[in-house]
């Protein structure tokens, strides 16, 4: 007797010894175990016996029982239609197993591959790739690229992990009209402990019904207890009231802030019930190097006002602006400056005054001036008073008359004056006296002159030939 157990544990074939006959009959079975017992002569049975002989072809089971006088194996075109279709449906159901399987292997495949063999990107440790994404988001000190770090972390989830757990990342903080306050919490959070850019920046366009106010509040209410960790601190609202109600929460040791920046837009606007902050990051900054103030008065004695390297004043108008012996203060505690900034300041009444060379205020390292509608009576007055032997810059613009502050640099070149860039705009001159400047400025090879409409049309040349 032969058996053959096929896939299904449900079905059995059993196929008897039959007796000759002249046909020959085959059927095929799929199988995943075969038994093959032998009843009479304890042997499998040759092709010339009359007992069914098996024919295995692939995972598929052949069984004919032939006649001694027919051909081996016979055809199968005698088949019947059912029989055939059962083939074809047996074989789809075969193969639509196997695609699956083929399926299953290449994904483990596929994930042996990235596990056992990843790519060099994979391969790099997190530190680095962390110091790579920063250089990415910060290309510089000063610039930042917003859309970096969203497209980062939709990379992958590994990077986008990398992304949350660099704190260096999530270290400059920015609320304003497009930066809510819940934003600014998930950043601080992610910063941990390293030093942070503090950003508060408020136009007109969000002055509604307080409505700055109030966000100015919960932000400073926020950030206060990190004061400690700021390195820069920039803030922009529309009024003085609004910038005095930020600088109230200000009152913890700065150690590391570096930068200080106020900005008031309405900066002809009375305050007369705003009054600054008596006390300012608790009179400690000792690492603060740039201070720019436009239209909001801290106090020109202000402890905040020394040992600055850059200096920017903007906007002051109807008696709030510094007079000159408040400037002159300024610049004598700060001997390490390196910029001066004088825009949009009303002129004072008084004369301008000068002095001998002994009672300058020497200034060894400022390389760059701008002075612009500063009011001639001030600036005449500040630069009577400096010495500045390292300047490299200068911009002059919308003065009543250039000619003095030309006197000022020649007198300057008789010493040292290592001059490279002049600007002029919108100023009355004396060619003349730009001429014998030029000639005392060896070193100079940029000269703007901008809206100069006393300027002649040969003065271009003389310039020329008066340069050394």
């Amino acid at each position: 007797m032969l058996q053959v157990q096929p896939r299904s544990s449900l079905n059995y074939l059993s196929i008897l010894s039959a007796p000759p006959q002249s046909v020959t009959m085959e059927r095929r079975f799929s199988f995943e175990s075969l038994q093959v017992y032998n009843c009479g002569k304890g042997r499998l049975p040759s092709p010339g016996s009359r007992s069914p002989h098996l024919i295995l072809t692939s995972s598929y089971l052949h069984i004919s029982s032939c006649h001694p006088d027919a051909a081996y194996p016979e055809t199968v075109a005698n088949l019947s239609i059912p029989h055939l279709r059962q083939a074809l449906r047996l074989l789809e159901s075969e193969m639509a197993d196997l695609r699956t399987k083929r399926e299953e292997i290449e994904s483990k495949l596929e994930q042996a591959v990235r596990t056992q063999c990843p790519s060099p990107i994979h391969r790099l440790p997190c530190e680095l790739l962390a110091s790579v994404f920063a250089m990415g988001v910060f290309p510089s000190e000063e610039e930042e690229d917003p859309l970096m770090l969203p497209t980062l972390m939709f990379v992958s989830r590994y990077w986008h992990e990398i992304a949350i757990n660099t704190p260096t990342l999530w270290s400059k903080i920015r609320i304003g009209n497009h930066n809510s306050v819940e934003k600014a919490a998930r950043m601080l959070a992610r910063s941990k402990s390293v030093p942070l850019d503090v950003s508060i920046d408020f136009n007109d366009r969000y002055n509604r019904q307080g409505s700055v106010s109030d966000v100015l509040t919960r932000a400073m209410n926020l950030l206060a207890p990190t004061i400690r960790r700021w390195k820069s601190f920039h803030l922009s609202v529309p009024n003085r009231l609004q910038a005095n109600t930020a600088l109230s929460h200000c009152v913890a040791e700065a150690p590391m802030l570096r930068v200080f920046t106020v900005h008031v837009f309405h900066s002809m606007q009375e305050d007369a019930v705003s009054q600054p902050p008596n006390s300012l990051f608790g009179g400690s900054t000792p690492a603060l190097g740039m201070c720019s103030l436009k239209s909001f008065h801290i106090g020109w004695g202000h402890s905040i006002l020394r040992n600055l390297q850059v200096i920017k004043f903007d906007g002051y108008w109807n008696g709030s602006d510094p007079s000159t012996a408040m400037i002159l203060g300024i610049l004598q505690g700060c001997s390490g400056i390196r910029e001066l900034t004088l825009r949009n300041l009303s002129d004072v009444s008084e004369s301008r005054t000068t002095s001998s060379s002994a009672d300058l205020i020497c200034l060894p390292h400022l390389t760059k001036i701008s002075l612009y509608y500063s009011g001639s009576n001030r600036t005449l007055s500040v630069l009577d008073r400096i010495s500045f032997p390292a300047l490299e810059r200068i911009d002059i613009g919308y003065l009543d008359d250039s000619g003095p502050f030309f006197d000022i640099l020649h007198r300057q070149s008789l010493s040292v004056l290592p001059l490279q860039h002049l600007r002029v705009e919108s100023v009355y001159f004396s060619e003349a006296k730009l001429v014998r400047l030029l000639q005392r400025l060896p070193r100079l090879h940029t000269l703007d002159l901008v809206d100069v409409e006393d300027l002649s049309s040969d003065v271009l040349k003389v310039c020329f030939y008066a340069v050394p």
